[in-house]
């Protein structure tokens, strides 16, 4: 699904809950961060849950492409859908990107998780 720049308000406020993985990215790492950061509110409310906010480094998704569906797939410690956090300068997130999938291709349960590629 690709939002249009007339839809984006609307899809930050409430994004689907069909949806497991939004790409972001634009030559405006702040507005990235912000819309990044919008979505964070709408899953978590504006007071968040730290126990619900995880961020993946680009190295550990270099290491280990497991490590996105892994995070997405583990419980949070109070309930509710987890928000992931990824930030990436290079194509490492295509490797990720590609576990995640085979492992839900592959009969793997739907994580209650959105995961947030921030990318230049």
């Amino acid at each position: 699904m690709q939002v249009k720049r007339q839809g984006i308000d609307a899809f930050l406020k409430a994004p689907p809950a069909a949806i497991e993985i939004v790409l972001l990215y634009g030559p405006d790492a702040g507005l990235v961060r912000e819309r990044s950061k919008r979505l964070e509110a709408a899953v978590m409310g504006e007071k968040g849950d730290p126990f619900r906010l995880a961020e993946i480094p680009e190295s550990s998704l270099k290491d280990d492409p497991g490590a996105l569906y892994a995070e997405a797939a583990a419980i949070s410690m109070l309930g509710g859908q987890k928000f992931i956090r990824i930030r990436i300068n290079t194509d490492t997130a295509g490797t990720a990107l590609e576990a995640y999938i085979g492992a839900r291709e592959g009969g793997a349960a739907r994580p209650d998780a959105l995961a947030v590629i921030e990318a230049g």
